[in-house]
């Protein structure tokens, strides 16, 4: 039933909230009182805050509904009033209320974050399996937090580290690293857990992939180059593709370099060649 009041008033334009409720006391009977989302009054903090021009959704809405449940188990509502006292949206996209998901759809977001499926196809897989979803990517990010907080448990976050290393017979092979002078954790661009083996591991350096480098260089060449053509000193054309071509190339080049002196020595050197336009 309060699903059914909820959709609905989605479907109207503004979200309903549980304002009171009581189940199955000995004085009186189970009841719940619905509000609108906008009502009561924004009480203020004693603290001031660092910015004044902060407002807020309360205004004092005046719209209530009444459930009671009956003798034969079923919930009547009355209408105690319908009226707002703000003008009603059209739509409810990004909205606190509206947006919520689903208790399905919470755990097909867990399942598809544990099988590493990025947030952008995890959202329009909910929104193909549900057109009428007004959820964004806030939504799909907060949920994915909360299911690696509850896998992670009471444990630190080098601690939940150790343990998958642990599960995954990866402990044995960074101690048998670590007697020949080399250890190594691949991060996979997981944020926290750069952080936590800077942390612990002062040592330790950074290694770069060479290859998705080496990609977002060239999907960032190809749009400066702009024009399809571009006219050399000698007046012929050279079409985008050739020149994006050519500039990779000097940038392998130079990532190639085994040393400082030596990358030093290949960035002149392909200075030198850098045409003229």
């Amino acid at each position: 039933m309060l699903h059914w009041i909820r959709t609905e008033a989605t479907k109207l334009g503004f979200g309903v909230v549980i304002g009171r409720y009581d189940y199955d006391t000995f004085r009186i009977n189970e009841f719940v009182t619905l509000t609108c989302e906008r009502s009561g009054k924004y009480i203020r903090r004693i603290q001031k805050l660092k910015r004044d021009d902060t407002g807020s959704r309360k205004c004092e809405c005046p719209f209530r509904l009444c459930g009671y449940l009956l003798a034969n188990n079923k919930w009547k509502f009355n209408v105690i009033c319908g009226l707002h006292n703000y003008d009603l949206c059209q739509k409810l996209a990004g909205h606190p209320i509206a947006s919520r998901l689903l208790p399905d759809e919470k755990t097909c977001v867990s399942d598809m974050t544990l099988s590493l499926v990025p947030p952008k196809n995890i959202l329009a897989t909910l929104k193909r399996k549900r057109p009428g979803n007004t959820s964004n990517i806030k939504q799909v990010y907060n949920r994915r937090y909360q299911s690696k907080l509850a896998l992670r448990g009471d444990r630190t976050e080098m601690q939940h580290l150790m343990e998958l290393l642990d599960e995954n017979n990866y402990v044995y092979q960074q101690v048998q690293a670590s007697l020949v002078g080399n250890c190594w954790c691949y991060v996979d661009r997981d944020t926290t857990l750069m952080n936590s083996v800077a942390t612990v591991f002062l040592t330790s350096y950074a290694l770069l992939c060479k290859y998705h480098i080496t990609k977002n260089v060239k999907g960032r060449v190809k749009p400066a180059v702009e024009t399809k053509q571009i006219a050399c000193e000698d007046g012929k054309l050279v079409k985008t593709d050739v020149i994006v071509e050519k500039i990779m190339d000097a940038w392998n080049v130079i990532v190639s370099a085994s040393t400082k002196v030596d990358s030093h020595r290949r960035i002149s050197g392909c200075v030198s060649q850098i045409w003229v336009i």
